[in-house]
C-alpha cells in the first residue's frame, strides 16, 4: 500500500513538473501562436537582416561598418544573427504609418551571456515567472528560453505587464492556416496583412456603415491576407504580393485581364518612356463602391469641383459605371536631347459608355486646344499632343524590355529611364535613387502586386547600389559643407 502512495505522488509529480515546463519551440512557431492570440496584430513576417547586410557589404562602409560589425560579433553568441528576425506590428496606424505597437523576435543562443551583456549596457534586468525583462523609454525587452522579445509603442506604457502577456500567448496554439504559411515563405523579407484585423483595428469610414454593411463587410474580409516578399538580387529587385483572400472576396475582386492589350493600338505609336493602363470591370467596381464606400464618389466629385459633379450627375445611378468602360491608358514619349533632357509628349485614351461620349462631344471643343488630334469615337476619347505620335495602320507604341505586359493587367505601370539625365528633375531625398534604376514595371491584378525595379548596373545586388549610391550623395554633401 505505501509503495503505491509513493508511486502514485511520484508520478503526479512527474506529471506537474512537464506540464509547468515550457518546451522550446522554434521563433516562427512562437510567433505564429503570439498572432493566434492577438486579433490587433495587422502586419507580420520576417526580415533576413544579416543577408541584406552582406548584400550591401556593410563592412565595407566607413565608419558604420565597423560598428556594426562589431556589434553583430558581440551579439553572435547570445543571439542567431544567422536565423531570421521576425516582427508583428498591431493596429490602428497612424496617419503616418505608425503602428500602435511593435514586436520583434528573436532567437537566444546564450541566456546567461545575454544577460551579462545586457547589464553591461546599463540595462535594470529584474526576472518574474522566468522571464528576464528590462525597460527603456520606449522600448522594453524580455527573454525566456530560446526566444526574445522586444516591444516598443509611441505612448506611455506597462512595458513588463506587455511582456508577461506576449510570453504567455506564444506558448498557446499556433494560429496556423493563411498565417504559417506565409511565414514560411521565401524572400529577404517576407510579410503577411491581416486584412480582417487591419479594417477592425483601423479608425476608417468603414465604422460609419449601417450595422448590416459593416457586418457584411467583416465577413467578407474575415480570414482574407495579403502574403508579400521583396527579393533583392543581383541587378534587380522584386516586390510581390499574394492575394490570400475568402471566396467572397475574390469574387468582389473587379480587376480584368486583356491578353490581347488591346490598349495599347489605341495609344498611338512611338516608344513611350512612361505608361499607364486600366483594365476594370466598372459595373462591379460600382457596385462594390455603393455597398462599402457609399460616400466616396461624392467626396471624390466635391474635390475636383463641376465637371466631375455635372458628369455624375448625367450618369445616374449607374454612376462611374454609366461613363467610363473599364478602359484607360496613358503614354508619355520623349527623347533625351544632348544634355540628358526632353520635352514631353502624351498620348491618351479613354473608354467611355454612351453616356460619356454624350458627355465628351460637349467638351471636345476645349480638349481640342493643345492637341495635335483628338478623336471621339464608340470606343472612347483618344487624344495625342504630338503629330509624330499619331495613330498609323497597322503599328502601335513599342514597350521597352521587360515591360511586355503592358495593357494585359488590370492596372499596368512602367517607366523606362535609360539615358535621363533626372538632375533636371530636382528629386529629393529617397526620389534620388531612380538614378540607378534603368526601367521599372508595376502589374496588379485580383491575384496580388508584382514590382520590379530592374538597375543599370547588372552585376551588384541592389542593396549594394543603393548603399554606394548614398555613400557618393553623403560625401557630396559633406564636400559642399566645405569639411
Amino acid at each position: 500500500m505505501c509503495m503505491k502512495k509513493i508511486l502514485s505522488f511520484s508520478l503526479l509529480f512527474v506529471l506537474l513538473v512537464a506540464c509547468g515546463k515550457k518546451e522550446n519551440k522554434s521563433i516562427e512557431s512562437y510567433l505564429s501562436s503570439f498572432i493566434g492570440q492577438n486579433e490587433a496584430v495587422s502586419l507580420f513576417g520576417k526580415v533576413q537582416l544579416k543577408s541584406i547586410l552582406e548584400k550591401g557589404e556593410y563592412s565595407k562602409i566607413p565608419i558604420f561598418g565597423v560598428l556594426a560589425q562589431g556589434e553583430l560579433n558581440g551579439m553572435k553568441n547570445e543571439i542567431n544573427v544567422d536565423a531570421p528576425i521576425y516582427f508583428a506590428l498591431e493596429g490602428p496606424f497612424s496617419e503616418d504609418g505608425i503602428p500602435a505597437s511593435s514586436y520583434v523576435f528573436a532567437e537566444v543562443k546564450n541566456a546567461d551571456s545575454l544577460a551579462a551583456n545586457l547589464k553591461q549596457r546599463g540595462f535594470d534586468l529584474e526576472e518574474k515567472d522566468g522571464i528576464k525583462m528590462a525597460s527603456s523609454g520606449d522600448v522594453a525587452i524580455g527573454f525566456q528560453n530560446n526566444l526574445f522579445i522586444l516591444v516598443s509603442k509611441a505612448d506611455e506604457f506597462d512595458g513588463n505587464d506587455l511582456l508577461a502577456k506576449a510570453f504567455e500567448a506564444v506558448y498557446e496554439d499556433e494560429a496556423g492556416g493563411h498565417v504559417n504559411s506565409i511565414l514560411k515563405g521565401k524572400g529577404d523579407i517576407v510579410y503577411g496583412v491581416s486584412i480582417a484585423n487591419l479594417v477592425n483595428s483601423s479608425n476608417t469610414e468603414l465604422k460609419n456603415l449601417p450595422k448590416d454593411k459593416l457586418k457584411a463587410f467583416e465577413q467578407l474580409v474575415n480570414n482574407s491576407f495579403v502574403a508579400g516578399s521583396i527579393k533583392l538580387e543581383n541587378g534587380s529587385a522584386t516586390f510581390q504580393t499574394n492575394n490570400l483572400f475568402s471566396p467572397d472576396l475574390k469574387k468582389s475582386m473587379f480587376l480584368k485581364e486583356d491578353n490581347s492589350a488591346a490598349i495599347r493600338a489605341l495609344l498611338g505609336t512611338g516608344q513611350p518612356r512612361l505608361g499607364v493602363s486600366l483594365n476594370i470591370d466598372m459595373k462591379k467596381m460600382q457596385s462594390f463602391l455603393n455597398t462599402y464606400a457609399p460616400n466616396a464618389l461624392n467626396e471624390l466629385s466635391e474635390e475636383i469641383g463641376g465637371p466631375m459633379e455635372m458628369a455624375l450627375l448625367t450618369a445616374g445611378d449607374d454612376g462611374l459605371a454609366g461613363l467610363f468602360n473599364g478602359q484607360l491608358g496613358m503614354v508619355m514619349m520623349g527623347d533625351p536631347s544632348a544634355d540628358g533632357t526632353f520635352t514631353p509628349n502624351f498620348n491618351v485614351h479613354v473608354g467611355l459608355e454612351k453616356t460619356g461620349q454624350t458627355l465628351a462631344q460637349t467638351f471636345q471643343g476645349f480638349l481640342q486646344r493643345g492637341m495635335a488630334q483628338v478623336d471621339l469615337t464608340e470606343k472612347g476619347l483618344s487624344a495625342y499632343s504630338n503629330a509624330n505620335y499619331l495613330p498609323k495602320q497597322g503599328a502601335m507604341i513599342s514597350v521597352p524590355q521587360g515591360c511586355e505586359s503592358f495593357g494585359k493587367k488590370g492596372i499596368c505601370l512602367f517607366a523606362n529611364l535609360d539615358g535621363l539625365n533626372l538632375e533636371n528633375f530636382e528629386l529629393e531625398g529617397a526620389q534620388k535613387l531612380l538614378n540607378i534604376v534603368k526601367y521599372a514595371s508595376i502589374e496588379v491584378d485580383n491575384n496580388g502586386v508584382k514590382i520590379y525595379l530592374k538597375a543599370k548596373d547588372d552585376n551588384a545586388n541592389i542593396v549594394k547600389q543603393v548603399v554606394t549610391y548614398l555613400m557618393q550623395e553623403l560625401e557630396g554633401d559633406i564636400a559642399q559643407m566645405g569639411f
